[in-house]
């Protein structure tokens, strides 16, 4: 799997996961590159990933497997009223939508692993923030 395939697979996969989600599939969910006009007073959701090096883990007969490393970071915006409450609610279903794709079969791909996902509070001056952050690592054969 390429890297750009990669990261279409989380993007699309995530956005699913979302759509499945009654709580969560009535908020704008922004991705990379996408624009956005959202305020301050809305709850939303914006995904982005870093995507870190790659390192060889195992030599076959000519081929080389490979595995790269990322995080996928959600973050969830809502109004400073309201955040703590309901942005932590939904911040927790995010983590649990991670969590569930650790075990194999419910992964975004088989040679993609999930690691265990934690939320922390990023400050921002007119909103509340609340980032999901998930550790995941992608086996290649080059």
């Amino acid at each position: 799997m390429e890297l750009h395939q990669f990261r279409n697979t989380i993007r699309e996969w995530f956005r699913e996961q979302v759509a499945l989600n009654t709580s969560l599939a009535s908020l704008d969910l922004v991705v990379t590159n996408e624009s956005s006009d959202l305020g301050v007073e809305q709850l939303w959701l914006r995904q982005t990933m870093q995507i870190g090096g790659s390192s060889v883990v195992g030599v076959g007969a000519g081929t080389k497997r490979h595995r790269r490393t990322g995080r996928v970071f959600i973050e969830i915006f809502g109004p400073k009223a309201a955040g703590e409450g309901d942005v932590s609610e939904l911040a927790s279903q995010v983590e649990t939508i991670w969590r569930n794709a650790m075990r194999a079969e419910n992964s975004p791909a088989e040679l993609i692993r999930i690691s265990d996902p934690y939320s922390f509070e990023r400050t921002e001056p007119d909103r509340y923030c609340q980032v999901v952050s998930v550790p995941l690592e992608q086996d290649f054969f080059a």
